[in-house]
């Protein structure tokens, strides 16, 4: 049974499917809220906080290849800085072991050095010629450059003997003032080499900075920034899965709604009045109730139409049949006088003593055939015979002539059986006229 005013394709589809809608809508709603509860919860475990969940996607933030590249060389300036930092440190080291060396070489006084000789030399030399270009000054001043002179080749002898005496101290000195200062060189090497990659990275920090400044947050360092992006790409992976997943509860909900104003408007069709506060699957409930009362109403009127018709036909065939019985039971009755008379009945009689009088016919011919085959000659019983067969063709010929032409037994048997039909058609016709004379 079509529903009333609920039309298209499928109408029947929408229907039908309310209860499993509602409850799939019910379930897909709630795994979605906890879902976006989730997202929320890991959003604001962030640190630092990258806002609210819904403005995740529009936040200006450097992508993942952005931060590995900063992460990749903050760890390789941080590196190169602490092993600039450890050279320096040991260049200090070498330094301060080597003072301490050469503060242990001087506890037994000043060690010569080469440079100390060749030094005394050329002071001794530039004495000699200063005391040859005073050589005709006045004695005072003779007297003085030849002192310093003297004291010149003195200090030459002694710095001589020195290292004559103390050769291996003195080695051991000179290697040490060496080593002093090729750390002292390396040191100042590293310094600067360390004041460089603090500078480089000083901009490194400079230029990660800048990168988030579009997005507002306080960055950490590369490293733990670059798995708090891993960790946000995450949450924005399950976000897009969720607006996907919300887009298909919205047209869920939306169908919901239409099959809702296909039950109200059902409803309404037949005479209630739905409460539009109710949900769904309710007023499906109750279109459904009566839509199953419709229904039977329908099948009851369809068997009831069905049978209708079947009495309206048995009615239709029983009338045909009364008229042909009538019709039947008129011509019988035309021809009834006739053939009463033709057995020597009146045309009153009725069929029992028609069929009374045909028996008594029929068991005459017989004996009659008998005893004239018996008491006459030959020509005596055919002469009986044709006297038999032109009575009984007599009575054929004025009762029923189209019998005419057929031998007078198989003729006189045709007749008492077309007696016997009439007797049964009047049988017929009067009970009938007595059921309708009743009805």
């Amino acid at each position: 049974m079509p529903m009333r005013g609920m039309s298209g394709p499928d109408r029947n589809t929408i229907v039908d499917d309310i209860p499993a809608q509602a409850d799939r809508l019910y379930w897909e709603t709630a795994a979605l809220k906890t879902e976006m509860d989730s997202l929320t919860a890991a959003t604001a475990a962030l640190d630092p906080s990258p806002g609210a969940l819904d403005g995740l996607r529009a936040l200006p933030l450097p992508d993942g290849p952005t931060i590995e590249a900063h992460a990749r060389a903050a760890e390789y300036a941080e590196g190169e800085t602490r092993r600039l930092a450890d050279a320096l440190a040991a260049a200090d080291s070498a330094i301060a072991a080597t003072e301490t060396e050469l503060a242990g070489l001087s506890h037994a006084g000043a060690v010569p050095t080469r440079a100390d000789l060749l030094e005394a030399r050329r002071a001794r030399d530039a004495q000699f010629d200063g005391l040859r270009a005073a050589l005709d000054a006045d004695h005072a001043d003779r007297e003085r450059r030849l002192g310093d002179v003297v004291r010149s080749s003195h200090a030459v002898d002694r710095i001589t003997d020195r290292l004559l005496t103390d050769t291996e101290r003195a080695a051991r000195h000179e290697n040490a003032l060496q080593r002093l200062a090729a750390n002292r060189g390396e040191r100042e090497r590293a310094a600067a080499d360390l004041a460089d990659a603090q500078a480089k990275r000083a901009e490194a920090d400079a230029a990660w900075m800048q990168s988030w400044a579009a997005s507002g947050l306080a960055p950490r360092g590369p490293a733990e920034m670059l798995r708090w992006r891993a960790r946000l790409d995450g949450i924005l992976g399950r976000l897009e899965k969720s607006e996907g997943k919300k887009a298909e509860v919205g047209a869920l909900a939306a169908r919901l709604d239409a099959g809702k104003t296909a039950v109200a408007s059902f409803l309404e069709s037949v005479g209630r009045a739905p409460d539009p506060a109710l949900p769904p699957a309710v007023l499906f409930r109750e279109a459904k109730t009566r839509f199953d009362e419709l229904q039977q109403a329908w099948a009851d009127a369809k068997a009831r139409a069905v049978e209708k018709r079947r009495i309206a036909r048995d009615l239709a065939e029983a009338e045909a049949a009364r008229t042909a019985a009538h019709a039947a039971l008129a011509g019988q009755q035309k021809i009834w006088p006739a053939a009463m008379a033709a057995i020597g009945l009146a045309g009153e009689a009725t069929p029992a003593q028609a069929e009374a009088a045909l028996a008594v016919w029929h068991s005459v011919a017989v004996p009659k055939a008998s005893h004239e085959r018996e008491s006459r000659s030959v020509d005596t019983i055919e002469a009986d015979l044709r006297a038999f067969d032109h009575d009984v063709f007599a009575i054929v010929e004025r009762v029923a002539p189209s019998l005419a032409g057929e031998p007078a037994q198989e003729a006189l048997a045709r007749l008492s059986a077309q007696l016997a039909a009439m007797r049964n058609a009047a049988a017929d016709g009067t009970a009938r006229v007595e059921c309708d004379g009743a009805g």
